[in-house]
């Protein structure tokens, strides 16, 4: 049984290695394609005018606040501060209500009253957050509050509207690395040398979980959020600092580029030493020669294979297409799981 145990921890440990290398094509991807910003844009378009019209979301995407996040003219960035958003939401709702006064907060419910008349769900909610604040401090707060939220759930959305790109990477790395799990499983059950050597690769990881976990946070997002706080900071004070602004944003760029570059660098480096470290001799992830053709183990020379072991190799090689697809958080689980199973299995008997 506990054979059995150590074989399923070393396929399990295949599985969350792929699907994490997966992860990681998929944010590479993501991050040079612009995928985040697109979805960000839509979100925005579709809280702001309900998709119907871009009044709303056209002043947003061109206030101050936001404009001087852009990567570009027309490109919002992977990630909006939530004082930035709500500064500009404050201040696009107080222009709607005309002259403005000192009184920031009546200002604010003023342009509220202009806008209820379209009967938007974001009027309706911006109506309820003033309603229950003192002043617009306090209301600022709130907004950020929300939108932090709404954020979490357009993350959401975008997990599922690209969860198709999962699929077609796990196709894909199945089918480049020869994940045939019939044929791996059958190797490591039959080699306990290699079996163990898995096992112990998988004890390892999940005595560290933090190390791994740590690639399912995006990292470039993390470095760009970091450059717009820095820069919007300093962007503040050009007023009255009255620093080139041009420069400024120059300089913004330039560290988003070495910022880019170095994620795709160490994104790469990181899927490839996941693989290295279960490759042996072994355990070979890759073609070697026709995949038609198999060395006879009676004869010892090359020949096609039969219609049963074609079957079988489609049959393994979906497997792995399938299991990569669950995502590396799921088999991380189980593998703790199967771990602890085994290391609390029975003990050593002790001499008397």
């Amino acid at each position: 049984m506990n054979s059995y145990l150590e074989t399923g921890i070393a396929i399990i440990l295949i599985f969350f290695i792929f699907s994490v290398v997966a992860y990681v094509i998929q944010e590479l991807i993501a991050v040079n394609l612009k995928y985040r910003s697109k979805m960000l844009q839509y979100a925005l378009e579709q809280l702001m005018d309900g998709g119907t019209n871009r009044s709303l979301a056209a002043s947003l995407f061109d206030h101050p606040q936001l404009k001087r996040l852009k990567e570009n003219s027309q490109k919002l960035p992977s990630y909006i501060p939530a004082t930035n958003f709500a500064l500009a939401i404050i201040d696009i709702v107080a222009e709607k209500g005309g002259k403005r006064t000192t009184d920031a907060l009546a200002d604010f419910k003023n342009g509220l009253l202009i806008l209820q008349s379209s009967n938007n769900d974001l009027c309706k909610l911006l109506s309820s957050l003033s309603g229950t604040s003192k002043d617009i401090q306090q209301l600022q707060a709130a907004v950020e509050k929300w939108f932090n939220e709404y954020m979490e759930r357009v993350s959401g959305w975008y997990k599922n509207k690209y969860r198709w790109i999962t699929r077609i990477i796990a196709i894909c790395i199945a089918l480049i690395f020869n994940l045939n799990m019939v044929k791996i499983a059958q190797t490591i059950h039959n080699d306990p040398i290699l079996k163990e050597t898995l096992v112990s690769t998988a004890e390892k990881m999940i005595d560290q979980p933090a190390v791994v976990k740590n690639y399912y946070a995006s990292k470039v997002d993390s470095a760009f959020k970091g450059i717009d706080q820095k820069y919007n900071t300093i962007l503040k004070d050009t007023a009255t600092k009255k620093m080139n602004v041009d420069s400024l944003k120059k300089a913004m760029d330039s560290e988003k580029y070495i910022a880019f570059k170095k994620y795709n660098t160490e994104q790469y480096r990181f899927a490839s030493s996941l693989i290295k470290n279960i490759s042996s001799d072994k355990l070979i992830f890759g073609w070697e020669g026709n995949p038609l053709k198999i060395v006879d183990e009676k004869s010892n020379k090359w020949r096609f294979v039969t219609f049963l072991e074609g079957s079988v190799m489609i049959l393994g090689l979906f497997i792995g297409a399938v299991g990569i697809s669950m995502g590396g958080p799921f088999w991380f689980e189980i593998m703790t799981k199967l771990v602890n199973v085994r290391r609390a299995g029975p003990k050593p008997k002790e001499n008397s």
